[in-house]
C-alpha cells in the first residue's frame, strides 16, 4: 500500500533525529461486527492536514512508553479513556519520511462500543469502519493524490466508509489485514 514514487519525498532511510510516535487500532464490537475508528484530521499547513488517520501522535516525555502514547493520544483525539482499552500488541514500526516520524502501531480492544468525543481542534470527524470492510479486496483502489506544493503522486488506497485512506495509515492497515486475515 506504499505510494508509487520516484522522488526524495519518499526516501525511506531513517533520518537522524526522527521523532517517535504511536497510533492505535482500537477494535470494538458494533452491530455484530468488529469495528475500529479512523479520524479525519483538521486542515493545517503540515504534511498530514485533512488526512484520514488512526488516532495517535507524538511521544511525550511523560509517556511511559509508546503504548502509553497511543492510549494518551486516543483519549485526547477521540475521548476514549485508556481504562476502557485492553492492549493486544504492536505491529511493525513505520518510518514516515515527509514528517520524519517513526510510528509504532499498537492494537487494542474495548469490550463495548466507545462513546467518541472528537477533539474540536484536531479532529473533523470520527470515521467508524468495520474490519469486514477493510478485508474486502474491492475496497483497495489506486488514484492520483494531490499534495501541497502542487505535488501529485499515484497511490493505492483503501476506500473505507467513502474516505480515502492512503499512505502510512494504509500501510499499517495492510499489515493488520495480514495479521488477522486467518482469524
Amino acid at each position: 500500500m506504499a505510494p508509487l514514487h520516484n522522488n526524495s519525498r519518499f526516501n525511506h532511510k531513517l533520518r537522524e533525529g526522527a521523532r517517535k510516535g504511536s497510533v492505535l487500532i482500537l477494535l470494538y464490537p458494533n452491530a455484530d461486527e468488529i469495528h475500529f475508528p479512523l479520524i479525519q484530521r483538521s486542515e493545517y499547513a503540515g504534511a498530514h492536514g485533512g488526512q484520514i488517520a488512526l488516532p495517535g501522535g507524538k511521544y511525550e516525555s511523560e509517556d511511559k512508553d509508546l503504548f502509553d502514547t497511543a492510549l494518551r493520544e486516543t483519549g485526547e483525539e477521540i475521548g476514549v479513556s485508556s481504562g476502557k482499552i485492553t492492549l493486544i500488541g504492536a505491529l511493525t514500526d513505520l518510518y514516515i519520511p515527509v514528517s520524519n516520524f517513526l510510528i509504532s502501531p499498537v492494537v487494542g480492544y474495548a469490550t463495548e462500543k466507545p462513546e467518541f468525543v472528537p477533539d474540536s481542534i484536531e479532529v473533523v470527524e470520527v470515521v467508524e469502519t468495520s474490519v469486514k470492510q477493510l478485508l474486502n479486496p474491492s475496497n483497495i483502489l489506486e488514484k492520483t493524490i494531490h499534495l501541497p506544493q502542487k505535488v501529485k503522486i499515484r497511490a493505492p488506497y483503501f476506500n473505507l466508509s467513502n474516505k480515502t485512506v492512503w499512505g502510512a495509515t494504509a500501510m499499517i492497515l495492510s499489515e493488520f489485514i495480514e495479521t488477522v486475515r486467518d482469524l
